[in-house]
């Protein structure tokens, strides 16, 4: 029998609440997991207990504990003597899958990962592809922005999963001090601004300027992961799902915690092929709206972001093209030909090439009627704002 590096401490079971975390009890232990989608209209159709669910997190470690503590040393960045105790919490239902915090105590030093456990068939499919896709930018060195994968499901199990309807994981680090953002109405007014969801310090109205930050960096991290050869690009991505996380500090970070694909969303016709430029104005299309649509609070209705909202996803989708050529990714004066022709586009143009990419998206989609209502005043803006550059 092969001996374990260090032995398996105790774990401890919680669950966040509004404003705290808590410790399960037996009956919230015994409670049901909904997998009902938020904003669906579907029933939840599966009837997993908290029990189930934490026990299979914890047995899912103890299964590959070699290689948990592998993964632990280089988060320490150090051997580990001894683990004192696992803490594991259950943090959000989510649409596809629930993540749980993992708090690992060793030598008077604490390090976090994630369990993203999927208990549905759309769950399972979505998960394994997170985590592959996770796997590709940290081993291609692109990694920065991103969550690092550490352990999976293995197929067999992924497929004994599928035949039981059951549930499969993977484990990854957790972003310690990052939290959800989102847009929040101020008064009956309806001025918009934005919110943090630090559960630990309570929630934070940010100011324009920390706002702005917050989503030149969204637009910055987005437009990094654009491929210049073949159009691939990180899509779906939204706000409203809580799919950026932000330390507020001295230095503002953000972060994107999940990668659904990475597949070309532009596609060039049989007669007509797209090129470069032509691909980064629809990119920056559907970038400048998607950036302005969450729901209130996280979850309410759909909103629209300010204005102040849409120049810092211009100032980051540029920021990020500037950055690239310096590094050599796009040959000499692509920036600045970029520019010329944004400058260069009139009005007609740019509701040609905005109204052409509201036509790609789902019209039954919630946030679809938001964006049109909003998008004759988001082309005005979009057209000022490269005329005043």
């Amino acid at each position: 029998m092969k001996k374990n590096r260090i032995d398996i401490p105790g774990f401890h079971y919680y669950h966040a609440t509004e404003n705290l975390v808590e410790s399960f009890n037996e009956e919230t232990l015994s409670g049901v997991i909904s997998t009902h989608r938020p904003f669906s209209q579907a029933s939840a159709i599966k009837h997993i207990k908290y029990r189930e669910y934490m026990d299979f997190i914890k047995n899912f470690m103890i299964s590959r504990w070699d290689d948990l503590v592998g993964a632990l040393e280089r988060r320490f960045n150090e051997k580990m003597i001894s683990l004192s105790e696992i803490n594991i919490a259950a943090e959000k239902k989510g649409g596809d899958y629930h993540p749980a915090s993992i708090r690992f105590i060793a030598n008077g030093k604490k390090v976090s990962l994630v369990a993203n456990v999927a208990l549905t068939s759309r769950g399972r499919s979505r998960l394994m592809q997170d985590f592959v896709l996770l796997k590709h930018f940290y081993e291609t060195g692109k990694g920065m922005f991103l969550p690092e994968p550490f352990l999976a499901s293995t197929t067999q199990e992924q497929k004994a999963a599928e035949l039981n309807d059951s549930m499969i994981l993977f484990i990854g680090e957790w972003f310690e001090d990052f939290h959800e953002f989102h847009l929040t109405r101020l008064n009956d007014n309806g001025e918009v601004s934005v919110v943090v969801w630090d559960m630990d310090n309570g929630l934070r109205l940010l100011s324009v300027d920390e706002s702005r930050g917050i989503y030149r960096r969204v637009a910055y991290i987005l437009t990094s992961y654009f491929d210049f050869k073949d159009y691939r690009e990180i899509f779906p991505w939204h706000h409203a799902a809580g799919d950026f996380v932000v330390r507020i500090g001295a230095d503002m970070d953000v972060k994107l915690v999940t990668v659904r694909q990475y597949v070309p969303r532009i596609v060039s016709e049989k007669d007509f092929q797209l090129d470069l430029y032509e691909a980064m104005l629809l990119f920056l299309c559907n970038l400048s709206m998607r950036n302005r649509i969450d729901r209130l609070d996280g979850v309410g209705d759909m909103a629209w972001a300010p204005v102040s909202i849409l120049h810092a996803t211009v100032e980051g989708f540029l920021e990020s093209l500037e950055s690239r050529q310096m590094s050599g990714e796009t040959g000499e004066g692509f920036y600045e030909g970029f520019l010329s022709i944004c400058r260069k586009l009139d009005l007609i143009a740019w509701t040609q090439l905005f109204d052409g990419t509201l036509e790609s998206f789902n019209s039954e989609a919630p946030d679809f009627g938001v964006i049109e209502e909003n998008l004759p005043e988001h082309i005005l803006e979009v057209y000022q704002l490269f005329q005043d550059h």
